[in-house]
C-alpha cells in the first residue's frame, strides 16, 4: 500500500526557527498531545477510506469532525494556558505596580470604567498590599472566560472538507 501523504501532519508540524529556544511548558505539552491525537483521528479516517477524496460515509466523517473540535479545543486551551502561566509569571517578579505598568493601569481602567461593575470605597482594599496582584488575575480570568467561541454552537455547521 502506498504512503498516503498527509498534509494534516505537515500542517501542525511545530516549526520554530533554529536560534529559539523554547520552553516547554504544560500547555505546550499537553497541547502536542492533543496535536498527535487530532492526526491519529485522521490517520485512521485516511486508513479506512483509502485517503480517497470527497465525502465519506458518516461514521468516518465523524473522525474527522472529531479530530477538528479536539485540534481547535487543543488551540483554545493552549492559548488561554499560556496566557495564564505568563502573566502568573510577571507578577511573581514584579514587587510594584510599576514594575508591570501597561498590564496594571489596563486592569485599573477597567475597575474604574462607569460601564464596568460597581465599586464600593471597602472594594479599594483590593489594591493594597499584595492584593493588587490577584486583582490582576481575576481581571484576566473574567477576561479569558469570554475568550471561549463557542466552538459547539457551530461545529455542526463546518464541513470538515472546507478546512483540511
Amino acid at each position: 500500500m502506498a504512503k498516503i501523504h498527509n498534509p494534516v501532519a505537515e500542517f501542525f508540524k511545530d516549526q520554530n526557527p533554529g536560534d529559539v529556544a523554547l520552553i516547554e511548558t504544560q500547555a505546550r505539552t499537553d497541547f502536542n498531545a492533543a496535536r498527535d491525537y487530532a492526526i491519529s483521528l485522521i490517520n485512521i479516517h485516511d486508513a479506512i477510506t483509502g485517503g480517497k477524496a470527497g465525502r465519506p460515509l458518516t461514521q468516518y466523517e465523524a473522525l474527522k469532525r472529531s479530530a477538528l473540535i479536539l485540534a481547535v479545543t487543543a488551540w483554545e486551551s493552549f492559548v488561554e494556558d499560556t496566557v495564564q502561566q505568563q502573566l502568573e509569571s510577571r507578577l511573581a517578579a514584579a514587587s510594584t505596580p510599576s514594575q508591570i505598568q501597561s498590564t496594571f493601569h489596563a486592569v485599573a481602567e477597567e475597575w474604574l470604567s462607569p460601564g464596568g461593575p460597581k465599586h464600593h470605597a471597602p472594594d479599594l482594599i483590593r489594591w493594597t498590599g499584595n492584593l493588587w496582584k490577584q486583582t490582576v488575575l481575576d481581571s484576566l480570568e473574567r477576561k479569558l472566560d469570554k475568550f471561549h467561541p463557542g466552538f459547539p454552537r457551530f461545529a455542526s455547521q463546518i464541513t470538515v472538507m472546507q478546512i483540511c
